[in-house]
C-alpha cells in the first residue's frame, strides 16, 4: 500500500468550403452549442435530469423501457428494461458497474470504466469546464451527416481519451457523437429538440454499438428532481455476508509488515511511459525508460537502466549507480536514525506517509460487495472522506481528498487493485509550491509472484496541477512491471548496498 501513491457516427464524408473550414474555431462551436441549449447559466441551473420513454430494437424486433438519470456534477445511470430481461449501469463517482444477464453484475474496469466515466461527465456538464478540466478541442471540418451540414470537433480529456462531436451548422445543436473508448466503438444520433424548462434536449436519438443498434424515444424529459445519491450504487444481490472493512484492512497491514521483510529479495523491472497531450488535442509519447526495481529496508530504489529504448552510455551508467548508491546510504542512515529513536521511545516524522492505517483513519467504506477479479474471489467497496474528520499530517489530509474504489483478495489478505480520484485539490506549501487539481486519479494494481509475495504489475497515474502559483503541467504515466527475480546467482544485475566510505 506504501507503493500506491478514464456516441456517435460511423464515417461521414467531408464536405464544404476550405476558406470556411478554416476559419472555425472549436471552442466558438462549443460556445454556440452551449448557448443554443439555452446558455450556460440555465445548464448550471440543473442539479439532475431523468429522461424516461422506450427502446426498440430493430433487429429482433423488441421493445422495451428507457430510463437514463444523471446528478450533477458526474453521477449516471441507466436501466432498461426488455420483456425479461433488465439491463443497467452506473457510476456513483467513485466506481462504475453495469449489470447485464450475460454477465451478471461487475465493477468495470478499464475502458469500459472510463467510457462510463467519460460520459457521465459530458452528460452532466455539456463541455462548460472544459477549460477548466484541461479539455483539449480540435476542428476536424465540416461534414454531412444523414443531409445534414455538420461542424466536427475533437475532444481530448487531460488524460487522453479521445471522442467526437458534430454539431448542426444551422441551430449549433449536437447532432452525433462517437467514441471508441471500449474494445467496441459507440455512435449516437440525436435529433426531435425540444424545450424543457428552458433547455433544449433531444426526444429522439439512434445508439449503435458494434453490431447492435436501437432507437429511444423518450417521453419525458425531468430537471431538478430529488434523486438519492443511493440510485447510483452499484446494487446488493448477494446474501453472502460481508467481513467487517475494518478488520479486513488490519489484517491486510499486520500482511503487508510480513511482506516488507521478504521483498528486498526481490527485484523486477518497471517500464514506464509518459504521454503528453499538446494544445491540439494530439497525444504524442514525451519519454519511455525502463528501470530495475529493488527494495532497501522496505523503500523502493530505482536504477535507470534504459531511456527511450536506447541503453545508457558507461558515463550515465556510472553517473546513475552514483545516484543510486547514494539514495542507499541515505536510506540506511535514516533506517538507523529511525532504530535509535525508536530506542529512545521517540516517533519518527512520518506525516508524509500514507498507508492503510491512513485510509482507516480517514476514510468511510461504503458498498461492499463481493466480485470475481481476475480469477480470483475479492471482496470490493468504495472509500470517500470521513465526514467530520479533520487531517492532523500532511498523508492524512492527502487522502481526505480521495475518493475510489478497493479490491482485495481476502484470502491473501492483500489488495489487488485500488483506483482513486482526488476530489478536491491538494496543496503544498499552501499552494505556493505545488496544488494538484481535483479529478487526478491513479490506478495501482499488483499480482502474486512465487506463491510468496505481492508485487506491483500495473500502475496509471493521470496529474494535472500548478506549480509556484503560476506554470501549470501535468503528467500521464502508464506502468507496466514484469522479470520478477529473486536476489541470486541467476539475477542478470544484482545491486549490493555498497560499502560505507
Amino acid at each position: 500500500m506504501k507503493r500506491l501513491v478514464h456516441a456517435f457516427f460511423a464515417s461521414a464524408l467531408l464536405t464544404g468550403v476550405p476558406a470556411i473550414i478554416s476559419a472555425q474555431s472549436p471552442q466558438r462551436l462549443v460556445n454556440d452549442y452551449i448557448k443554443a441549449l439555452g446558455g450556460a447559466r440555465a445548464l448550471r441551473s440543473i442539479a439532475s435530469t431523468t429522461y424516461a420513454g422506450k427502446i426498440v430494437d430493430p433487429a429482433a424486433n423488441g421493445t422495451g423501457s428507457y430510463r437514463l438519470q444523471l446528478k450533477a456534477p458526474n453521477r449516471i445511470y441507466t436501466e432498461i428494461l426488455w420483456t425479461k430481461t433488465r439491463w443497467s449501469e452506473g457510476f456513483n463517482g467513485k466506481s462504475a458497474w453495469r449489470q447485464d444477464p450475460a454477465s451478471g453484475l461487475s465493477t468495470l474496469i478499464g475502458p469500459d470504466s472510463t467510457r462510463l466515466k467519460t460520459t457521465a461527465s459530458f452528460r452532466n456538464d455539456h463541455l462548460l469546464s472544459y477549460k477548466k478540466e484541461k479539455t483539449r478541442l480540435r476542428f476536424l471540418g465540416r461534414e454531412e451527416i444523414n443531409g445534414v451540414s455538420t461542424n466536427a470537433i475533437e475532444v481530448t480529456t487531460r488524460s487522453g481519451l479521445k471522442y467526437k462531436l458534430w454539431f448542426d451548422v444551422k441551430t449549433s445543436l449536437l447532432i452525433a457523437e462517437r467514441d471508441s473508448l471500449s474494445s467496441v466503438s459507440r455512435e449516437l444520433l440525436f435529433s426531435d429538440y425540444r424545450t424543457v424548462d428552458g433547455v433544449k434536449e433531444p426526444f429522439r436519438f439512434s445508439w449503435k454499438e458494434g453490431s447492435k443498434s436501437y432507437d429511444v424515444t423518450l417521453i419525458e424529459v425531468t430537471h431538478n428532481a430529488a434523486l438519492d445519491d443511493r440510485l447510483f450504487d452499484i446494487p446488493k444481490v448477494s446474501s453472502d455476508p460481508i467481513p467487517d472493512i475494518a478488520s479486513l484492512l488490519a489484517a491486510v497491514t499486520a500482511n503487508q509488515k510480513h511482506l516488507e521483510e521478504i521483498v528486498e529479495n526481490y527485484t523486477y523491472t518497471e517500464a514506464s511511459r509518459e504521454i503528453e497531450v499538446d494544445k491540439k488535442g494530439t497525444l504524442k509519447d514525451k519519454s519511455e525508460e525502463e528501470s530495475e526495481v529493488f527494495y532497501v529496508h522496505g523503500k523502493e530504489v530505482k536504477r535507470l537502466i534504459k531511456k527511450n529504448g536506447q541503453e545508457l552510455s558507461p558515463a550515465e551508467q556510472k553517473k546513475e549507480q552514483d545516484r543510486v548508491s547514494k539514495e542507499i546510504r541515505e536510506i540506511e542512515e535514516r533506517h538507523k536514525k529511525e532504530a535509535e529513536q525508536e530506542k529512545q521511545g521517540k516517533k519518527k516524522n512520518d506525516e508524509d506517509e500514507v498507508t492503510i492505517s491512513t485510509f482507516l483513519k480517514v476514510s468511510r467504506f461504503v458498498n461492499p460487495r463481493r466480485e470475481r477479479f481476475r480469477g480470483q474471489d475479492v471482496v470490493v467497496f468504495d472509500f470517500e472522506p470521513k465526514p467530520g474528520y479533520k487531517s492532523k499530517t500532511r498523508g492524512e489530509n492527502l487522502v481526505q481528498k480521495l475518493v475510489g474504489v478497493v479490491w482485495i483478495d481476502e484470502h491473501a489478505n492483500q489488495v489487488a487493485r485500488l483506483e482513486g480520484r482526488l476530489s478536491d485539490s491538494f496543496k503544498v506549501a499552501g499552494g505556493m509550491l505545488v496544488t494538484i487539481l481535483p479529478g487526478s486519479a491513479f490506478v495501482f494494481e499488483q499480482e502474486l509472484v512465487n506463491n510468496e509475495i505481492w508485487l506491483p504489475s500495473h500502475a496509471e497515474l493521470n496529474l494535472s496541477g500548478k506549480f509556484l502559483l503560476f506554470k501549470s503541467a501535468s503528467a500521464n504515466l502508464v506502468l507496466h512491471y514484469s522479470q520478477y527475480k529473486k536476489f541470486n546467482i541467476e539475477t542478470l544485475s544484482e545491486i549490493k548496498s555498497p560499502a560505507k566510505e
